[in-house]
């Protein structure tokens, strides 16, 4: 019904491609690494109908069975914005060994707030269940900072590797690559414990409250305006 659906895959701003993963020299010890967060205001979508929020397999993760209808639903998405600096030491075979000297990454997340289209805005019904979603808007705002800590150590990781290649473009496409790959890996850690937070919010006392509050007959009429009832 009310759920924040899953987190939207991880998206970088740097294009990625292949690269030979062939280490030279030594790991660094400390690369620079910079890793900020950004939440950004949540949008609102009510364009969507009852049966198209509760068809949508974007949001199978958010359907529950203490309450059949979906009227609203929260879905966090995340991007990246990476910059790096990389070093490039030549080799005898005129390749050169390229190793991470500093990494910046912004982490950007946004909520986007989905209210079934049948439910008539300003009415009682929509404030009560927009409240409700703002109550898991505020849930992502507060543990997305998390997020950096997590992806901090998978991406120290990568940047400490060094790679030979013969063009820094090769190179930049590798370690990017690889700490796209990081970052989703932190994401799948942290989409598991946000859920849990998640269905604290979407407790079956919370279901009966927000359906209950404004009477019968507004939710009837939503109801029959989705051809339900």
């Amino acid at each position: 019904m009310l759920r924040a659906a899953g987190l939207g895959l991880l998206a970088w701003t740097v294009q990625t491609g292949a690269a030979r993963a062939d280490a030279c020299g030594q790991a660094l010890a400390n690369p620079e690494i910079d890793i900020r967060s950004e939440f950004a205001p949540p949008d609102l979508d009510h364009n969507r109908n009852l049966r198209a929020l509760i068809a949508d397999p974007a949001f199978a993760a958010a359907r529950s069975e203490d309450f059949p209808y979906m009227l609203g639903v929260t879905q966090m998405s995340i991007s990246g914005n990476l910059s790096m600096s990389i070093k490039g030491v030549p080799r005898s075979d005129g390749t050169f060994c390229w190793s991470v000297q500093r990494l910046d990454i912004t982490l950007q997340a946004v909520s986007t707030v989905y209210i079934a289209s049948e439910i008539q805005r300003d009415g009682c019904l929509w404030r009560e269940v927009w409240h409700h979603e703002e109550r898991h808007v505020a849930a992502n705002r507060q543990y997305f900072p998390q997020f950096a800590a997590l992806i901090r150590p998978d991406v120290l990781e990568v940047a400490r590797r060094t790679l030979a290649a013969a063009t820094d473009a090769e190179a930049e496409a590798f370690f990017a690559a690889a700490i796209n790959r990081a970052a989703e890996k932190a994401q799948h850690r942290f989409e598991a414990s946000a859920h849990d937070r998640h269905r604290k919010i979407d407790t079956p006392e919370e279901y009966s409250r927000v359906s209950n509050t404004c009477g019968d007959g507004e939710m009837r009429e939503v109801l029959t305006r989705a051809g339900l009832a």
